[in-house]
């Protein structure tokens, strides 16, 4: 089965949230999504957008400033940037984050979605988790700020593991831009000597915040549906995760898209941490 979506996109689409949604039918056991796009940008930066992806039961992922915005989905296997779960018949939506686009630049756009019954041998990665041995209190180093290729960093997973234990540091700590999709192999790498602790960056348009110790995709698109940012960080805290702003001092638009901090009413508001060491 194929479904297609066209479409153009302009400045007065910055910042927004653009859905395209399809029917799966009951018996589907895999959906490819492909994006293609045209754009000759003559604007100071090109434009950066992303794909989200839901489904009836909710969010399966996106994979944030990344060349590579295809999708792949089965019950045991995902692109990374997106969960493999059990493929729910129903309605499913994919939505273009438009994060950057400037004038002059107009975007053309194709979305082919390819939906298979067929059969797949595909096996699930088995992860698991052995919790490194305490060690009790005292001074320890690590990073809780670093991304994998799930999102937009160079980094397989094992690769930012093997990392941090090239550095001597004693945790690090995955915070893919709006996924969780790499934390459950990155728990299952955690060892004495370097304890992985995970959690999302929640990159919005206008603020990025880090929230600490979620193991789930958490809700980010601040606007959508009168979502506001003290409404996002209270939900954070109130699930026992720890909510930090990261970077507001940044260079922000249109050189690094979200990165400085913009939320009047949150400044910082019920956020108790901020980042103010970081590569930025």
């Amino acid at each position: 089965m194929h479904r297609q979506f066209d479409g153009t996109l302009k400045h007065q689409h910055d910042k927004a949230h653009i859905p395209h949604s399809f029917a799966v039918p009951d018996g589907t056991t895999a959906i490819s999504i492909t994006l293609d796009y045209t754009c000759e940008s003559q604007a100071v930066v090109p434009p950066q957008i992303s794909l989200s992806l839901f489904d009836p039961a909710g969010a399966r992922g996106t994979r944030h400033n990344n060349g590579d915005q295809s999708i792949r989905l089965t019950q045991s296997t995902a692109s990374p940037g997106y969960m493999p779960r059990a493929i729910r018949p129903g309605e499913w939506t994919v939505w273009i984050d438009v994060h950057r686009l400037l004038e002059p630049d107009v975007m053309t756009y194709s979305i082919k979605v390819e939906l298979s019954a067929a059969p797949t041998d595909e096996a699930p990665v088995a992860v698991t988790r052995t919790p490194p041995t305490p060690r009790g209190r005292g001074w320890y180093r690590g990073d809780l700020h670093a991304h994998s290729l799930h999102s937009d960093a160079r980094f397989e997973v094992a690769e930012l593991v093997q990392f941090a234990r090239d550095y001597h540091l004693d945790f690090v700590t995955l915070t893919d831009h709006n996924t969780a999709s790499g934390l459950a192999e990155f728990d299952s790498l955690a060892t004495d000597d370097v304890l992985t602790m995970g959690g999302v960056e929640l990159t919005t348009y206008y603020g990025h915040a880090l929230a600490l110790g979620v193991r789930e995709w958490q809700e980010w698109r601040v606007g959508l549906e009168g979502l506001t940012m003290s409404e996002l960080a209270r939900r954070v805290i109130d699930g026992g995760a720890l909510y930090v702003i990261a970077h507001p001092t940044s260079v922000g638009d249109p050189w690094c898209t979200g990165c400085d901090w913009q939320f009047a009413d949150m400044q910082p508001g019920s956020a108790r941490h901020i980042e103010i060491w970081n590569e930025s």
